[in-house]
């Protein structure tokens, strides 16, 4: 999840109403509501149900003890609220209960896994088909026979029963796990005639039947929906979802790396929770009285428990797009974003995409092993096989430079000039020229930090950079190609980490001692504005003069942003859920677009206003 960097005082609790009653508001802010790992979880009228080897249990949303409700002897395996009952299902049949307690009754015996319940009856999906029970128990009536593996909850409607159904077919998703190929399928209830919703998704994890469209998340995707009758698929979220719920405000999906997004018709936000405190993927999430109700685990204290989460109502979080392979580089730009979605991988195909201000996406160029990514007003340069492609507005992309196995780090580019390292030193060429030395680094073959990296920042004749080759120890310049010159040399031991920044005449950067160092072009005079905390900053950007850092701790990675006179650090927002962020601040300074490479998402979190003095 993501925590926001305000504290909330506990309140006391106000009292829920029970069972079949509306209840009270619930109060905004988290709070823990049972010391409990269930295994089922479901909510009605303010009341939340949850299934753990004890038993079934109900607690008020708004906080109060939890009560037990009924103790099949087999563990409940799902909770369906329905009228005044609860329906259970278990390993040996399904069972209704009295929601405020009481007897259980058999509706059907015999192992069920997957199963919806409406006015109709209690449908079951499995391997044998689809079959109907009543309500009241008795025999099942087979609709369909031999439907294969379901995969997911199944849902209901007037007419049919949908479910996701396995394919002979598995793919690696999001470059960590292995998951089944699913159709989506409408098995209507009158004669069991199917009709394929959707083919080959991965790993789909929950469905929902809302207003005329049936709604899914799965590993590949956040939120795919389609008309409940067949037609064009749309996709409303990406990244990857494990559990998503719905009330009459939107719909709030749980993300493969431990968000809550909430999906609305004018865009998605992401919630606003609470540091340590990451949901897990079973068994997944309800809404209830305003508030998220799941099972958290605190990654301090490894203690699950299930919590009620602020709804993400006033989260000014907003996603403002998705990768589909990797997120490598992101440019915040006057109409939108440019962002490298590329493997790390010579040989897999990448893709440079143009988001617009309404998450609209575009694909502006694709080529096997992308990498580096440059931009100069409506020209832009990346590096893919043999050579340097770049391309101009609306024209497709074309060979500029041929640069063979050639190392391009750090590339920058100037209306038609291309600037790089090879790791020893700075290159450059024009469009259709062959690549020349500009400047050779006699230090930098040297030992050092331990990595080949390099960042350059042109300033007309003149190059600064550091990070070249594998010692980075420090900022240079170097004018017209021969004048070399110092503009930051830490002091021993230390490093030049992060890249160059840029506000007015003034550069900035990160060093290994987790410093903010502030150095004018014209070089001397650098020295430390600004000290983070124990670790390292991770990255630097700069716009619309603000100056944003990214950095890690035990809770997670967050953004800082610097005042780049008076060198105070204001956290903004802290991302418990992601080890790796890539910030860039809009040309404007309004807001820093932050890519979650784990979630695969793009979010837009708002800036604090410029201090005047910041702006001069």
């Amino acid at each position: 999840m993501i925590a926001l960097l305000a504290a909330c005082g506990a309140r006391a609790a106000t009292p829920a109403a029970g069972p079949g009653e509306p209840g009270d508001e619930v109060p905004r802010e988290a709070a823990r509501l049972a010391a409990a790992s269930p295994v089922a979880l479901a909510a009605a009228r303010g009341t939340v149900y949850y299934a753990d080897l004890e038993g079934v249990w109900a607690v008020p949303v708004a906080g109060g003890d939890a009560r037990l409700i009924a103790a099949p002897a087999q563990l409940v395996e799902r909770i369906v609220p329905h009228g005044d009952e609860l329906v259970l299902g278990t390993g040996a049949g399904v069972l209704a209960v009295p929601a405020a307690g009481g007897a259980t009754r058999t509706i059907h015996a015999g192992g069920v896994t997957w199963f919806a319940i409406d006015d109709d009856g209690v449908w079951i999906v499995d391997e044998g088909g689809l079959r109907v029970v009543p309500l009241a128990g008795g025999e099942a009536r087979t609709v369909v026979a031999g439907l294969g593996e379901v995969v997911a909850p199944v849902v209901t409607d007037g007419e049919a029963v949908y479910a996701a159904l396995t394919l002979d077919e598995t793919v690696t998703v999001g470059r960590r796990e292995v998951v089944q190929a699913a159709a989506i399928v409408r098995i209507a209830k009158r004669d069991g005639a199917r009709a394929v919703l959707a083919k080959r998704q991965f790993g789909v994890a929950g469905l929902l039947r809302r207003g005329d469209r049936l709604y899914w998340t799965s590993f590949a995707a956040g939120l795919r929906s389609v008309p409940a009758r067949g037609g064009t698929i749309a996709t409303h979220l990406g990244g990857g979802g494990v559990a998503l719920a719905d009330d009459a405000d939107g719909v709030v999906v749980q993300t493969t790396s431990g968000m809550w997004i909430e999906v609305r018709p004018e865009g998605a936000r992401v919630a606003a929770g609470a540091r340590r405190r990451l949901p897990e993927r079973t068994p997944g999430l309800v809404l209830a009285g305003g508030a998220v109700v799941a099972l958290v685990t605190d990654g301090h204290e490894g203690v699950s428990e299930l919590w009620r989460e602020v709804r993400p109502w006033p989260s000014s979080i907003a996603v403002a797009g998705w990768v589909t392979d990797g997120l490598r580089e992101l440019i915040a730009t006057g109409d939108g974003l440019l962002v490298l979605d590329a493997l790390r991988d010579d040989e897999a195909t990448g893709q440079i995409l143009h988001i617009d201000a309404r998450g609209r996406r575009r694909v502006l160029a694709s080529a096997p092993g992308m990498r580096e990514l440059a931009v100069d007003g409506d020209r832009l340069a990346y590096r893919a096989g043999d050579a340097i492609w770049w391309k101009r507005g609306a024209a497709a992309p074309a060979r500029a430079v041929t640069v063979g196995d050639e190392l391009v780090l750090g590339l920058v580019l100037v209306g038609d000039t291309f600037y790089w390292s090879e790791s020893q030193g700075v290159r450059t060429a024009t469009v259709g020229g062959a690549p020349s030395t500009y400047y050779d680094d006699p230090r930098s073959r040297s030992a050092g930090s331990g990595r080949p990296d390099a960042h350059l920042l042109v300033d007309g004749q003149t190059v600064y950079f550091t990070q070249l080759g594998w010692g980075g120890d420090g900022i240079r310049k170097v004018v017209d190609a021969t004048t070399l010159a110092p503009v930051y040399e830490p002091p021993e031991g230390v490093w030049a980490d992060g890249a160059l920044a840029r506000i007015g005449d003034t550069l900035y950067v990160t060093n290994s001692e987790s410093e903010i160092v502030r150095a004018p072009l014209a070089g001397g005079g650098a020295h430390v504005v600004a000290k983070g905390g124990a670790y390292p900053f991770t990255a630097l950007v700069a716009g619309g003069g603000r100056l944003v850092a990214a950095s890690y701790d035990d809770d997670g990675s967050g953004l800082v942003v610097i005042d780049p006179v008076a060198g105070t650090i204001e956290p903004v927002v802290t991302f418990a859920a992601e080890s790796t962020i890539v910030p860039a601040v809009e040309p404007s300074g309004d807001a820093v677009y932050v890519g979650l490479v784990e979630s695969d998402l793009i979010v837009r979190v708002p800036l604090p206003p410029v201090p005047a003095r910041a702006r001069r």
